[in-house]
C-alpha cells in the first residue's frame, strides 16, 4: 500500500474491491494507515453489495447464516479436539476474514467511507461502457450475472459443463447448527452457557461424576486416560480426544493423572455409536467450500478496451456462471455492436481467475476465445498452496494450455519472469508490462 501511495502520488482515479474475500480485501484494514493516506476519486464495487437489491439481501442472509453456523461448527471442532477437521474448516473461513480481528465486511466498510454516496458506483453487467476521465478507455462490465441460476453454476461437469451450486448440505447442516443461532429456543433444557463440552466431561478430573453415570463399565478403554489441558488435546495423529487411544491423552497443567477407576470411553468402545454430539460437524468443511465458491462467483469482472480495441480483461475469482454468462452481452458503440466474445477475442492481456484453479477460467468459452492473447499474469504461490493443502491450484492442465495461448508468456507471481519477454519489468512488489 506504500508503493500505491508513493507511485500515484497519494491520488487514485477509481478503487475496484472485487469480492468479499480476504484475500483481495484484507490491505484495506491491515495497512490501514497507508491506506488512509490515498484518495480515491470513485470506488466500484459489484452489484452484489448493494443491500438495496433485492438477489443481494437474498444471497447475504443466507451466507450470513451460513457462516455463523460454519463458525460455531469450528469451535465446536476445536472442543472437541478434531485438529484435522478443525484446520481445514478453518482455512477455509479464513477468506471471510480473520479469526479474531477485522473482517471482509469491515474492510468493504473502510473503501466505502473513502467516498461519498454520490462517487459509489454498484455496477451490472447491462450498464453502458464508461470512458473515465482524461483517458480514451471504455471500461465495460462483465460480471457477475444478476442471475442466481448463473451464479449458483460452479463446476464443470461431464454431461453439462457446469454444476449447480444450491449450497448442498445447507439446510442439513442448519437443522444442526440452527438451535443455536436464535433468540428462543424452546428445544433445549438448559441455556448453552451452561453446557460442558464433551471432551472436558471425558477428561477433566473434577467431571468425575460423569464419567461415573454417564457412560457404562464396557465404555472404558482398555488403557488408563489423563486429563487433557484446558479440554483439549493436541495429538499428532489429529484424532478427537474419543476418537484416540487413552495412553495419547495429556495431564492437565494442575491435577494429576485421573485415577484408575475413571477410565473413559473412546472410539473404540462399544458405546461409541451412542454419540451424536458432533454428528451435524460432518459437512461443514464441504458447505464451506460451496459458500467460498458462491462468493469467488460474484465476483466484478471488468475488461478494459483500449483505443485500438486491445482488451485488458481482469476476471478476478468469477467462476463458471459468470464467464458463461458474458457469452449473451452485447452493447452498441459508435453504432456497431460490442459482444462478450468479441471481448475476449480481443483479449491480449488476461489476469488469470482465482490463482488458476480448476473452474476459474473456461476452456471452450474463455481461453480457447482469447485468440489475440500476449500475456497472461498468474496471482498464485504454489509453495503456500500445498501447505494449505490446496495441491491442484494452479491447475495443470490450465497452466499448460496458458503457456499455448499466451503468445508473449506466462508471469507467476511465485516465479521470476521468463527471461524471453522483454517488455515485462520485473519489480519486487509488482510485473510492469509495456504493450
Amino acid at each position: 500500500m506504500d508503493d500505491i501511495v508513493e507511485t500515484t502520488g497519494g491520488e487514485i482515479d477509481i478503487l475496484i474491491a472485487t469480492h468479499e474475500h480476504w484475500d483481495h480485501l484484507s490491505g484495506f484494514v491491515q495497512a490501514r494507515q497507508s491506506f488512509d493516506r490515498l484518495k480515491v476519486g470513485q470506488v466500484w464495487l459489484a452489484w452484489t453489495e448493494d443491500d438495496r437489491d433485492d438477489l443481494t439481501q437474498k444471497i447475504k442472509k443466507e451466507k450470513g447464516l451460513a457462516l455463523s453456523a460454519l463458525r460455531m461448527g469450528l469451535s465446536q471442532m476445536q472442543l472437541a479436539g478434531d485438529a484435522g477437521g478443525a484446520d481445514e474448516l478453518g482455512g477455509i473461513l479464513e477468506f471471510f476474514g480473520a479469526a479474531r480481528g477485522p473482517t471482509t465486511s469491515d474492510a468493504l466498510k473502510a473503501v466505502r467511507e473513502k467516498v461519498s454516496s454520490s462517487r459509489l458506483r454498484y455496477c451490472r453487467p447491462t450498464d453502458a461502457p464508461v470512458i473515465p476521465a482524461g483517458t480514451s478507455a471504455r471500461f465495460y462490465v462483465l460480471g457477475p450475472p444478476h442471475d442466481e441460476k448463473m451464479l449458483r453454476k460452479i463446476n464443470p461437469s461431464t454431461r453439462d459443463k457446469e454444476t449447480y451450486l444450491a449450497l448442498a448440505g445447507f439446510q442439513l447442516f442448519m437443522d444442526g447448527a440452527g438451535s443455536a443461532l436464535v433468540d428462543g429456543d424452546s428445544g433445549r433444557p438448559f441455556d448453552r452457557q451452561y453446557e460442558i463440552p464433551f471432551a472436558y466431561a471425558q477428561a477433566a478430573p473434577e467431571m468425575k461424576f460423569f464419567r461415573d453415570h454417564y457412560w457404562r463399565p464396557d465404555d472404558a478403554p482398555a488403557v488408563h486416560a489423563q486429563a487433557m489441558p484446558e479440554a483439549e488435546s493436541a495429538r499428532e495423529d489429529h484424532r478427537r480426544p474419543d476418537d484416540a487411544s487413552a495412553d495419547h491423552a495429556q495431564a492437565t497443567p494442575e491435577t494429576e493423572s485421573v485415577r484408575d477407576d475413571d477410565q473413559q470411553p473412546d472410539d473404540t468402545s462399544a458405546g461409541k455409536w451412542r454419540r451424536i454430539d458432533t454428528d451435524w460437524l460432518g459437512g461443514a468443511a464441504e458447505l464451506a467450500l460451496q459458500l467460498d465458491s458462491l462468493t469467488n462467483n460474484t465476483s466484478l469482472v471488468i475488461a478494459i478496451e483500449l483505443p485500438d480495441g486491445d482488451v485488458l480483461l481482469f476476471a478476478a475469482d468469477a467462476q463458471v456462471g459468470n464467464w458463461l454468462s458474458w457469452q449473451d452481452l452485447k452493447w452498441t458503440m459508435d453504432g456497431k455492436a460490442v459482444t462478450g466474445p468479441d471481448l475476449l477475442k480481443n483479449a491480449i492481456f488476461y489476469k488469470v481467475g482465482h490463482h488458476g484453479s480448476h473452474n476459474a477460467t473456461l476452456r471452450a468459452k474463455g481461453l480457447e476465445q482469447m485468440e489475440r492473447l500476449r500475456v497472461a499474469m498468474l496471482p498464485v504461490d504454489r509453495a503456500m498452496a500445498v501447505k494449505k493443502h490446496w495441491n491442484k491450484m494452479p491447475q495443470e492442465e490450465l497452466t499448460e494450455a496458458l503457456d499455448k495461448q499466451a503468445k508473449d508468456g506466462v508471469l507467476r507471481v511465485d516465479r521470476p519472469k521468463p527471461a524471453a519477454m522483454q517488455n515485462v519489468v520485473e519489480e519486487k512488489l509488482f510485473f510492469e508490462v509495456t504493450f
